[in-house]
């Protein structure tokens, strides 16, 4: 007979190690807890897929807590200018907690100097562009830590199944799997302190990676067959990793958001103007789903979400 395999530890074997010589600290107040992963002056928080949507309100929430911010898209003149706005939010963030401490030092002096948020070229549907942005990113943020990573990217195309054609399931694949892995295996390199990554500059910290999600990845629907199939794939890679690597104090997160993400994109769809307003409750509201992002990068680890659904209050489930 065989000798059986090795386990993983099991719930009893956690529970009966020895105990730690001190409690742990109370936690702060909701809203007051700052990101798992690296401390602010060290934090660096990553997105890609930043659009004038849900990656632009993600990045304006983070600037706010006064955290530097790395911008990824195609777009690079337009994640410039937004970057300018993002890099004065989060300086005044930090000059008034820093008058509110009544602290001065060349710590925050230096904070000041360099900028809080760039952009950075990534094309999603090339898997060596998403590498080469990550790591392009942490070297235009010297001395920083990748602490919080989110991935808002995807390619959303709607026709009925015999229309849809093998360009754009390739197109899907790559952009919701594909890229979405090599942007998850790096980042928990980075993250969990291993030797490769950029310069072999991994944290130890830890941190939070959060992936934006869809209905699709749950059910299929009619006319969504190639989106279904790269956010289907997307969910399965948030669930492995997420598995894997909790032990190295890794957050992986994975939102579903359920519904339309009101944007100027999807009023030019249904052929409506700028100028013209969804029914309450509706469509999404990017700036308050965006919070739901910088909640789950705060959670400590003996409470943290893997999945979390967003819809407003019309759409049906």
């Amino acid at each position: 007979m065989s000798a059986p395999s090795p386990t993983a530890p099991g719930r009893n074997d956690l529970l009966h190690r020895p105990l730690p010589s001190s409690p742990p600290p109370p936690p702060l107040p909701l809203g007051l807890t700052p990101l798992h992963g690296p401390p602010r002056h060290e934090h660096l928080v990553l997105i890609i897929g930043v659009g004038p949507g849900m990656g632009l309100c993600i990045a304006q929430h983070f600037a706010a807590q006064g955290y530097a911010t790395a911008l990824l898209s195609r777009d690079v003149q337009r994640l410039e200018g937004w970057a300018r706005e993002l890099d004065v939010v989060a300086k005044e963030r930090l000059r008034r907690d820093r008058e509110e401490a009544n602290q001065s030092g060349s710590q925050g002096k230096a904070e000041e100097a360099a900028p809080l948020s760039r952009g950075v070229f990534c094309d999603v549907l090339d898997p060596d562009s998403v590498l080469t942005g990550i790591r392009s990113a942490l070297q235009l943020f010297p001395g920083r830590k990748l602490g919080t990573a989110i991935y808002n990217a995807s390619v959303r195309v709607k026709r009925p199944f015999l229309a849809q054609t093998e360009a754009q399931v390739r197109d899907s694949f790559q952009a919701s799997i594909m890229s979405s892995f090599v942007f998850m295996k790096e980042c928990v390199t980075l993250m969990k302190g291993g030797e490769e990554g950029v310069g072999g500059a991994g944290t130890g910290s830890g941190g939070t990676i959060l992936a934006t999600g869809a209905t699709s990845a749950t059910r299929g629907r009619a006319s969504f067959a190639a989106f279904s199939m790269g956010k289907t794939g997307l969910r399965r890679i948030c669930e492995v990793a997420a598995r894997e690597h909790g032990k190295d104090n890794i957050h992986i997160a994975h939102i579903v958001i359920d519904g339309l993400i009101d944007s100027s994109a999807a009023r030019k769809h249904l052929g409506l103007s700028d100028s013209e307003y969804f029914h309450d409750d509706t469509v999404v509201d990017p700036r308050e789903a965006a919070k739901a992002y910088l909640f789950l990068a705060q959670q400590a680890p003996s409470a943290w979400t893997f999945e979390m659904d967003l819809r407003p209050a019309r759409e049906h489930f």
